[in-house]
């Protein structure tokens, strides 16, 4: 589980040509997906979001189906409402 931050001193485009397209950085999914890193690690935290490595590569990736997964609609959760008298 990913929950501290660290620095990302790598250059993302050094290691696309590695990764499958499926397999995402966390900074690329908050240029594309307009997702916070804080929102992001807060699902990792939830179990919500898996996140993988990469011997010798300190970033963590995360599927681009399993974010769009999460980006789907839900039904919104109620809220208990207190009546006044």
């Amino acid at each position: 589980m990913l929950i501290t931050r660290h620095s990302e001193t790598y250059n993302d485009s050094a290691m696309e040509d590695y990764m499958p397209e499926d397999m995402l950085t966390l900074n690329q999914v908050e240029r594309e997906f307009g997702l916070k890193r804080s929102t992001l690690y807060r699902y990792v935290a939830k179990g919500e979001l898996s996140t993988y490595r990469i011997v010798g590569d300190r970033r963590a990736y995360v599927k681009r189906e399993d974010v769009f997964k999460l980006r789907k609609f839900r039904p919104s959760q109620k809220r208990n409402k207190t009546e006044h008298k």
